[in-house]
């Protein structure tokens, strides 16, 4: 016959050593994530050159609220990264003199636009003990370049000017922020 004893035993025991295996878990600490410090702009990861948005949000208890604010705010943070590079790509090759203001500003919204499309909430980090969320938006150059391709709105010459500047005025812009 079983004892009464045992019968408790046993899960009480399972329960002690996943809440002490939890407590003892490595927290994360603000190092182990490269971007959280830094400001939005233009940096290289590992081998690719890549546009960062960084946006956080803090103060609601509301985890789905915090996580769609700090999103907006990082897609906010790289349409003004991507608004910038366009522009100074612009004036690299030369193409903006061509063109009157209103109809530069709509090819560099359009171009903006359409590379924020590809932008992708790529990492977040959280302290649940202040309520902040930091989130990460990211967009490598290449697929910038794939949809600088398919704009047919920008002349095919000033595109392929454009496409040919992008690495170096990618690093001049990345050095500037540094």
């Amino acid at each position: 016959m079983p004892q009464k004893g045992k019968f408790f035993i046993g899960p009480i025991l399972w329960m002690l050593i996943v809440v002490l295996a939890g407590c003892m878990a490595r927290p994360l600490i603000l190092e182990d994530v490269p971007w959280y410090q830094k400001p939005s702009g233009l940096y290289v990861a590992g081998d690719e050159r890549v546009f960062y948005g960084i946006g956080s949000a803090e103060g609601t208890r509301n985890m789905t609220l915090l996580r769609a604010t700090a999103a907006n705010r990082a897609r906010k943070e790289m349409a003004a990264v991507l608004d910038t590079y366009v522009a100074e790509l612009y004036h690299a090759t030369g193409a903006m003199p061509a063109l009157n203001m209103e109809e530069g500003e709509q090819v560099v919204g359009a171009l903006v636009s359409s590379a924020l499309k590809h932008a992708v909430i790529s990492d977040q980090w959280s302290d649940p003990e202040q309520l902040h969320l930091s989130v990460l938006c990211r967009l490598d150059l290449e697929t910038f370049k794939q949809v600088l391709a398919s704009q047919s709105a920008i002349d095919a010459k000033v595109r392929e000017a454009m496409a040919a500047e992008a690495e170096n005025v990618h690093a001049r812009l990345e050095s500037e922020l540094q």
